[in-house]
C-alpha cells in the first residue's frame, strides 16, 4: 500500500534526526476496523525543522501523559520548583489519531524553504486532511463541503510554488480521490 504515495518520500521514524531542515509534511492512516485499508490524510503540517516536530508527534502517538513534571528554571539555569504541565490540544490530537488509526505513513511533501504555509495549505485541501485546522480563524457553525473545499483550493495563490510540486501533490489528489 505504501506504492500510493511514491512520488514521495517516506519519514521512518528511525531516521527522524535526519530531517534537519525546513518543509511540509502529511500524515496518513487506515481506521481501524475499515477492511478497505483506505488511508486518510490525517494532518499537514510545515515546520523551519521537520525532524524536531515529527519527533515529539511520534512521541504523542505512542504515548499519552495528561501531564507531564516539569522543572522551573530561572534565567541563570537554576532549579527553583516542579510543576505539572497539562496535555495540549496536540497531545490530545494524537491521542486521538493513535486510537482510531493504524499504519501511520509520513511523507515530506516538499523540503521547500519559502511558502511552507501555501503549500501546507494547499495539500491540506487537497486530501481534505481529517484532523488539520488552518492558521487562520474558522466560525465552529461554518460546514465546509466538497464545494467549498474545491472553491478555497483553486483560490489558493500557487504562482509562487515550484510548478513540478503543484503538479506532484495534483497527481496524488487525483489518485487520493480515488483509492
Amino acid at each position: 500500500m505504501k506504492k500510493m504515495f511514491h512520488n514521495f518520500e517516506i519519514i521512518e521514524q528511525s531516521e527522524i534526526s535526519e530531517y534537519k531542515y525546513p518543509g511540509v509534511w502529511a500524515m496518513f492512516g487506515i481506521k481501524k476496523g475499515d477492511n478497505s485499508s483506505k488511508y486518510i490524510c490525517l494532518n499537514v503540517g510545515k515546520n523551519k525543522c521537520i525532524g524536531d516536530e515529527l519527533k515529539i508527534d511520534f512521541e504523542r502517538l505512542e504515548c499519552f501523559m495528561p501531564f507531564r513534571k516539569k522543572i522551573y528554571k530561572n534565567q541563570f539555569n537554576e532549579e527553583k520548583f516542579t510543576y505539572k504541565e497539562y496535555a495540549t490540544r496536540q497531545d490530545w490530537l494524537y491521542k486521538e489519531i493513535s486510537e482510531k488509526y493504524e499504519s501511520i505513513i509520513i511523507i515530506l511533501v516538499t523540503n521547500e524553504t519559502e511558502k511552507l504555509y501555501t503549500i501546507e495549505k494547499y495539500f491540506a485541501y487537497s486530501t481534505k486532511a481529517a484532523y488539520w485546522v488552518s492558521n487562520g480563524r474558522y466560525s465552529p457553525n461554518r460546514v465546509i463541503d466538497s464545494l467549498e473545499i474545491s472553491k478555497i483550493r483553486n483560490d489558493i495563490n500557487i504562482s509562487e510554488i515550484d510548478k513540478s510540486l503543484i503538479k506532484k501533490i495534483d497527481e496524488f489528489k487525483k489518485w487520493y480521490d480515488n483509492q
